[in-house]
């Protein structure tokens, strides 16, 4: 199982991480999401969609972070 730092550092890559406020941008945000969607080959209305409908979908810490990141958008 991976740790906490596994996970973190291997998340997808975002354009700007110089800033200080540990904050995503509207931007970078995006930037991830596509990812996600490149990724696992679907867009993010049929991932929400899957997960309304109790269909299968990636137990894993990216199905995750990209339903939280959803939220945000």
């Amino acid at each position: 199982m991976l740790d906490t730092i596994d996970v973190i550092q291997n998340r997808p890559p975002v354009a700007n991480v110089d800033d200080d406020d540990g904050l995503l941008s509207k931007e970078e945000l995006e930037q991830i999401i596509a990812h996600y969607e490149q990724k696992y080959q679907m867009s993010s209305a049929e991932f929400q969609r899957r997960r309304r409908d109790d269909e299968t979908i990636p137990d894993c810490f990216d199905t995750m972070d990209w339903g939280i990141l959803l939220k945000y958008r």
